[in-house]
């Protein structure tokens, strides 16, 4: 499977008979939809078995422009990044700057409505193909909420190659829940590597885990 491939349901009901169309014609992006292996259309990201040097946050083009060898991190607030959804294409050029990308950390929060934990998984995936399409090295990004997200959080993660994730932000009394959840992506997705952005608040998954700096490690803070 090709997971760069893709095909095309873009269009309104008259734009056939359209001359131009305008910049939020196709908010959903539906000019691509990726080949997926699940019943959510999630689509499928393809493997890669690169291990980052480092990584530096998207909104910082100054450090990915310092360190080209590192893999472009979303562990910030979603605002920071929704551009790259709302301008898909355009993110190419800045992601190309660097060796390559962890997929978006679209939040999926404990009580979220169903459908909108659904979408932000489906379009960290989305993003993600769309960047191997482009031949950009890409490690999938692994979010999930309450066990009930379990069934679709996981579904467009290959197997056995790394998979990023972050323990940012995580309460005490949000541990046990979050530990559940890592437990269920090595079960479903038996990664090659963890990648780690900051620090494992409990359990420790028997894989190879790398831990990479915060920003705010980095500070000293």
């Amino acid at each position: 499977m090709n997971a760069g491939r893709s095909y095309s349901l873009s269009g309104t009901r008259s734009s056939d008979r359209w001359d131009w169309r305008p910049g939020s014609f196709d908010r959903l992006n539906l000019r691509h939809i990726f080949p997926s292996e699940n019943e959510w259309g999630i689509p499928s990201l393809a493997r890669t078995y690169t291990i980052p040097s480092s990584l530096a946050a998207w909104h910082d083009i100054t450090g990915i422009k310092k360190n080209p060898a590192s893999f472009v991190h979303f562990f910030l607030d979603d605002y920071h990044f929704e551009s790259v959804w709302n301008k898909p294409e355009r993110s190419i050029e800045k992601i190309s700057l660097a060796a390559g990308a962890l997929s978006p950390d679209f939040s999926v929060l404990t009580g979220m409505p169903r459908a909108t934990q659904l979408y932000q998984v489906y379009r960290s995936c989305w993003m993600g193909c769309l960047w191997q399409g482009a031949g950009i090295d890409v490690i999938p990004t692994a979010q999930w909420a309450e066990p009930e997200t379990f069934s679709f959080c996981f579904a467009g993660l290959p197997e056995h190659g790394p998979v990023a994730v972050s323990a940012v932000g995580v309460r005490p009394n949000e541990v046990a829940e979050f530990d559940r959840g890592l437990r269920e992506l090595v079960t479903r997705c038996q990664p090659s590597h963890l990648i780690v952005y900051g620090k494992l608040p409990g359990y420790v998954p028997s894989v190879d885990v790398i831990y990479y700096p915060t920003h705010w490690q980095k500070r000293g803070e």
